[in-house]
């Protein structure tokens, strides 16, 4: 039998300082400048804090920025907030083209 996961409390010290940086951004953040800036490693921030903090309208995705290679990167701000749609994937031919631009 698995055992229910720990849920984290919006007032621990990690929490807290990841709504303070979240909350003092000029613009919107992504996971990685959170979790550097709050002092906490990025899988914690990722696998626990981030799923609560949109759940509980701390967070939303702001915008998204095009990863070099891989995945979209959300970008996050604070409050509540409609999220911002992921773009679609680039095709082969725009990959292409712009690397042939450059």
């Amino acid at each position: 039998m698995r055992a229910d996961k720990k849920r984290v409390s919006l007032e621990s010290p990690g929490m807290r300082r990841i709504r303070n940086v979240i909350s003092h951004a000029r613009e919107p953040i992504d996971a990685e400048e959170i979790a550097k800036r709050a002092h906490v490693g990025i899988r914690t921030f990722s696998a626990n804090y981030q799923q609560i903090l949109i759940a509980e309208d701390v967070m939303h995705v702001a915008a998204w920025r095009r990863n070099v290679r891989g995945p979209f990167i959300p970008l996050f701000a604070y409050g509540p907030g409609k999220p911002a749609k992921k773009p679609e994937r680039l095709t082969e031919a725009q990959i292409c083209k712009a690397w042939k631009e450059r």
